[in-house]
């Protein structure tokens, strides 16, 4: 299940950013059509190659560097560079949102006016343009995917499918701007979808603050960690996919319920077939992307819902205290799945897990020391999952303790039996976190 979140990072990264790139080409395309100059498409898909080749050269400077994003603080860094980036990059679309398609349209203007040099100048002047607008997309979105898959090469399969994702619908919504079949109002899509970015950015840093907390930078309370764990977790990047998918759709649906026959002025009954043909054809494609739009919005809606039903979360069972010891049964533990217990006696109660993993068996309490006592679930075989921020946990570092995994507590195998003891168990500091979580 841990690929699928990540299939689905890979999705919202590609897509934000695709979106952005398409917007570009979508207008530049529209604008080459618009002054019968089909021949300098070349160059601009030439462009938006190199544009891509240069993205990801800067993700294979990133590895040869040494940027580590598990480092916490390396991490942490990349986390609010990327959120920073986000947040001021949506100021700018809120400013300049008004005047996006005049911008572009003028420079582009410039580029084909009578100074510039003959076809070829004019070709150079476009691919620069398109390299650079399309490049600063490119980039972010390595950090983006350093940020939030913790490694461009973690996933690679789910990282795959998700980004293809997300830069086929991009494309998509790209195409609907060139071919001019939906007059999208770009003042108003910016300012509606800048909301969602900024989510998205606050997602961000509040991954850079949680990061930080585990590397003791920053300080930790339950508070605070209850608020950034709700901002983190993957329910939020769901979220965010969902609004950037579903916005425009509503916005392709709304244009599309606009668009009628253009006849006034079109006298012959051949010009006013093919005015009716098109508009038809313009409608049932607007209609036909805004159904696909809802469908993917349902079916991640859904997938979540079922990620999140399809993880173990067992209820606690008390357990017995035998001469200061707290006893679980061996046979309790072949399954594999992580166990949990309560243990009580007269200083309160505490809970803790018990898992056999690899033939040894293991226990820690069901809190960290970061988070709210809010406890882990179990993904597939081999990770935890924290209740609070959604941090991945390898089953085989629950010894190791730290951060944000689960407390460690120390075992031995008597007999049929694993104990621990209860003096381990009555720890105070983690008594007084789990009060009102037991």
């Amino acid at each position: 299940m841990e690929s699928l979140n990540n299939l689905f990072e890979a999705l919202v990264i590609t897509l934000r950013e695709g979106i952005e790139a398409s917007l570009v080409i979508g207008i530049v395309m529209a604008y080459l059509a618009r002054v019968h100059r089909p021949e300098l498409k070349r160059p601009v898909w030439a462009a938006v190659a190199a544009a891509i080749a240069g993205s990801v050269a800067v993700a294979i400077a990133f590895q040869v560097f040494g940027i580590d994003p598990e480092n916490e603080f390396r991490e942490g860094v990349m986390f609010f560079a990327a959120g920073l980036m986000v947040g001021t990059m949506v100021i700018w679309m809120w400013r300049q949102g008004k005047h996006s398609r005049t911008d572009i349209e003028q420079k582009l203007g410039g580029i084909f006016s009578e100074t510039s040099r003959g076809v070829l100048g004019t070709a150079a002047g476009l691919f620069v343009f398109v390299f650079f607008m399309i490049l600063r997309e490119g980039i972010e979105a390595v950090m983006f995917m350093l940020a939030l898959g913790g490694d461009v090469t973690a996933g690679p399969a789910y990282n795959f499918i998700g980004g293809s994702l997300g830069i086929a619908l991009a494309a998509g919504f790209g195409f609907l701007l060139f071919k001019g079949s939906l007059r999208i109002n770009l003042r108003t899509f910016f300012s509606v979808t800048g909301v969602v970015l900024l989510i998205l950015a606050l997602k961000l840093l509040a991954g850079g603050i949680h990061e930080w907390t585990e590397a003791e930078i920053l300080p930790a309370s339950d508070t605070w960690m209850n608020i950034i764990g709700w901002i983190a977790k993957d329910s939020t990047s769901t979220f965010v996919l969902i609004a950037l998918i579903g916005i425009p759709a509503l916005f392709i649906f709304r244009e599309t319920r606009k668009i009628k026959p253009g006849l006034d002025g079109v006298e012959s009954l051949a010009d006013r077939r093919k005015v009716v043909a098109e508009a038809g054809s313009a409608h049932t494609w607007g209609m036909s992307v805004a159904g696909l739009g809802l469908l993917i919005v349902l079916a991640l809606g859904g997938t979540q819902a079922a990620i999140a039903a399809s993880r173990h979360d067992p209820v606690p069972a008390p357990v017995e205290g035998q001469g200061g010891q707290a006893v679980v049964p061996v046979s309790d533990l072949e399954d594999g799945k992580i166990h949990k217990y309560t243990y009580t006696n007269y200083q309160g109660a505490v809970r803790f897990i018990v898992v056999k993993y690899e033939g040894k068996y293991m226990a820690a309490f069901d809190s960290c020391e970061i988070c709210p006592a809010k406890g882990f679930v179990q993904d597939g075989d081999n990770t935890l999952i924290c209740k609070n921020c959604n941090a991945p946990i390898d089953v085989a570092t629950l010894p190791d303790g730290g951060g944000c995994n689960p407390i460690p507590l120390e075992v031995e195998l008597d007999g049929d039996n694993v104990i621990i003891e209860s003096g381990d168990l009555m720890d105070p500091e983690v008594m007084a976190k789990m009060r009102g979580h037991v």
